[in-house]
């Protein structure tokens, strides 16, 4: 008979000892950043900047391509070789290429307009003349003596070289060409924009960052006059960017979303070129429309010296009304009549704001029935912003009051009104819109232009304008913030202004005639 084997009776010793080294063996796991799901990576992502995401990217090859959904949503590229080999790099890539949506073409570009290296030395010392009259101190700086020969015939053989490559992209249309075959293989593309001059209106145009680094040229030292912003200053600019983006757009059968212009030239609006009119096609789907237009052919500088022995700007306007004939060809109109799914809109016209310039006739700046039909409507808008333009009181009126349910934000810049005033236009807006949000910064109406009314066209700098916007902002202020009559500028009690006996201290208040 076969008995049990008694159980080992063990020591408190072992007893314990094996369940200390079972506890003392069981390290926690550290969780790698690589092991998280890829929607939270990806939320991430969206929190980090730029130099942090690259900096990720060269971790593994899975974080690499993680990171690719916030990298490469908006590239942003310049008419320089380099960006252009890297727009063919991503787009041959399709697990980089699924992640682009956004497009930002930077309008900057190099000008040689008659440029030689006389010219060029000219050029330069303008420039630091100009920056040191504006600042005080140059802009590199350096001693305006310092200067030499060497140092800018460096600097003149660095921009013919860069001047070049740049003239060879156009002359061979490589920009053309390398936009049709990029756009044609991003799947997801639904933005496209154009930023060209810094300063197109009041109402900014939001544009992406630019996340590839500097201009080649901004390396030169003393060439920073040369270098033009694609605006109104040299022709026509950043039409030739938003034309090639449109033809590969076209070409791909894109459905945008988003389409963003900063700082156009009017001719882009030619009906007999390409442009908006051969692309209403493409516009049914779009959400947001924003435009920046120059209403200014060119400007002609001019240089001389005062008595500080300092270079001053002189611009004037060279055919500036040219403007409203073109957009009278209804090209915009037409093209907007195609977007009826817009949920914002903004029609900025800029370089018509001097006195003198609409005085002489000059400048003309298009009406709010030459880019907007007077029965236009879109369901779904909420954001609208104008500025720059000629408007009918009632035309106006009519179209806020015309989007009122749906509008959240509005926004009026420097409009001059027609057939009214702004006198009876602004208790309208304040009582009859019930978005969230309105902006007005009042023009001035035609009549406005005498001899009272240029000695108070700086009204908005002494507490006009923020009157204007407070009557807005306040419900209890029901005292419009104009005078009487036609004019739409407001006269401010000012002792500078107005020498009188009767004006006493108590009255310099910045309060606005009723």
């Amino acid at each position: 008979m076969t008995h049990p084997r008694p159980r080992r009776q063990d020591s408190i010793h072992q007893r314990i000892t094996p369940k200390r080294r079972i506890t003392t063996s069981k390290k926690k796991k550290k969780m790698e950043l690589d092991s998280l799901p890829t929607e939270i990576l990806r939320s991430i992502f969206d929190e980090l900047d730029l130099t942090e995401l690259r900096a990720l990217r060269l971790v593994c090859r899975r974080l690499d391509l993680i990171a690719s959904h916030s990298v490469m949503k908006e590239l942003v590229f310049r008419l320089y070789k380099p960006d252009f080999d890297m727009l063919q790099s991503i787009a041959s890539r399709p697990e980089y290429a699924e992640h682009v949506t956004s497009l930002l073409y930077d309008a900057t570009m190099m000008s040689s307009k008659g440029h030689d290296f006389e010219a060029h030395v000219q050029a330069c010392l303008r420039r630091r003349s100009i920056v040191y009259y504006y600042n005080g101190i140059l802009g590199d700086g350096r001693d305006r003596t310092r200067l030499t020969e060497a140092d800018l015939r460096r600097d003149f053989e660095m921009y013919e070289r860069f001047f070049a490559t740049q003239q060879k992209i156009l002359d061979d249309d490589i920009d053309y060409r390398v936009l049709e075959e990029v756009i044609s293989k991003l799947p997801n593309l639904r933005e496209i924009s154009v930023s060209s001059n810094p300063s197109a209106g009041e109402a900014e145009i939001e544009m992406g960052q630019n996340t590839w680094g500097s201009l080649p040229f901004e390396w030169c030292e003393f060439c920073d006059a040369e270098v033009s912003s694609g605006g109104v200053d040299y022709g026509d600019g950043p039409s030739r960017h938003l034309r090639a983006l449109f033809r590969g757009v076209h070409k791909a059968g894109t459905q945008l979303r988003a389409i963003r212009a900063k700082g156009m030239h009017y001719s882009f609006f030619d009906s007999g070129k390409f442009g908006l009119a051969r692309m209403t096609h493409l516009f049914e789907n779009l959400t947001c429309f924003e435009i920046s237009i120059g209403a200014l052919a060119e400007w002609d500088y001019d240089w001389y010296e005062n008595q500080q022995d300092r270079f001053i700007l002189a611009p004037h306007v060279v055919d500036g009304s040219v403007c409203r004939t073109t957009m009278q060809q209804g090209v915009l109109r037409t093209a907007l009549l195609k977007m009826p799914n817009l949920t914002k809109l903004r029609l900025i016209i800029f370089g018509i704001m001097q006195h003198w310039q609409i005085a002489n006739g000059s400048c003309q700046p298009p009406a709010l029935e030459d880019m907007i039909s007077p029965e236009q409507s879109w369901p779904k808008l909420e954001v609208l912003t104008l500025e720059g333009m000629y408007a009918k009181h009632e035309q106006l009126a009519d179209l806020i009051l015309r989007h009122n349910s749906t509008l959240v934000s509005l926004e009026l810049n420097k409009i001059r009104i027609q057939k009214g005033s702004w006198r009876n236009l602004l208790p309208q807006l304040k009582d009859g819109f019930s978005g969230r949000q309105i902006h007005v910064k009042v023009g001035h109406d035609l009549e406005d232009w005498n001899e009272e009314g240029e000695r108070n066209a700086d009204w908005v700098h002494r507490g006009g304008q923020h009157a204007v916007q407070e009557y807005f902002d306040d419900p209890g202020i029901s005292r419009i913030p104009l005078e009487s009559g036609a004019r739409a500028s407001a006269r401010i009690i000012l002792p500078e202004i107005y020498d009188s006996e009767e004006w006493t201290e108590d009255e310099d208040t910045f309060d606005l005639f009723a």
